[in-house]
């Protein structure tokens, strides 16, 4: 962000986990707290939290795009840290279904990386929906607000400009994971342009245009 930067940190206080969004001058030095929200983790018997706020941001510009709420709601800081403007758009809210709680459990219980760690966070504990966004990008001069909604296999994202005029919705063939993660993408140019990894454990690099 111009000679600064924007970083996530977790940080623990009064023996509480917080997640901290901050802005640092060019030497590292801390500008300003922007956010800060619990850790969905706070300790074994306590559960762990899912489905939780997007936790997203970006700079573009010399701005920070935060998307750190369940509802869609992007702020706008500048380098400064100072709060220019919120983008807010009236989505319908998709509700997380027992069969996705189920699904959610069941990856838990069986993910290579996680099944060892569930029987000290469970219970997983749910929300009655998704939050809005999924993931976010910003380039060109717009903003790819990525949705948890479907169709067909793809994923939906509402393209707006650098104000938030919404200027068009469009479904993505974005790769998946697992049920939380994207494979890694960028767009760039009206493309996108994903890592995806193959079953042979190679990668394939996949480009589509936005139309």
């Amino acid at each position: 962000m111009g000679k600064g930067f924007a970083a996530q940190t977790l940080n623990t206080e009064e023996g509480k986990r917080y997640w901290k969004l901050d802005i640092y001058d060019s030497n590292i030095k801390k500008v300003k707290e922007v956010f800060k929200i619990k850790h969905h983790f706070q300790g074994v018997g306590k559960g762990f939290k899912v489905l939780q706020e997007s936790r997203l941001y970006a700079a573009y510009d010399d701005k920070l795009f935060v998307a750190w709420e369940k509802d869609f709601n992007i702020q706008v800081f500048d380098s400064h840290g100072e709060k220019l403007y919120s983008i807010n758009y009236n989505y319908k809210k998709l509700p997380v279904t027992e069969e996705d709680r189920g699904r959610i459990i069941e990856y838990f219980k069986t993910n290579p990386r996680l099944k060892e760690l569930y029987e000290v966070v469970k219970p997983i504990q749910f929300p009655g929906y998704y939050p809005a966004l999924r993931n976010m990008q910003i380039n060109d001069g717009k903003i790819y607000a990525i949705t948890f909604e479907r169709s067909n296999a793809k994923i939906k994202c509402l393209i707006f400009d650098l104000k938030g005029k919404l200027l068009k919705k469009v479904y993505l063939d974005l790769k998946t994971i697992d049920i939380f993660a994207l494979y890694p993408f960028t767009i760039n140019n009206g493309n996108i342009y994903q890592l995806v990894e193959s079953e042979d454990e190679t990668w394939e690099l996949y480009i589509d245009s936005i139309k």
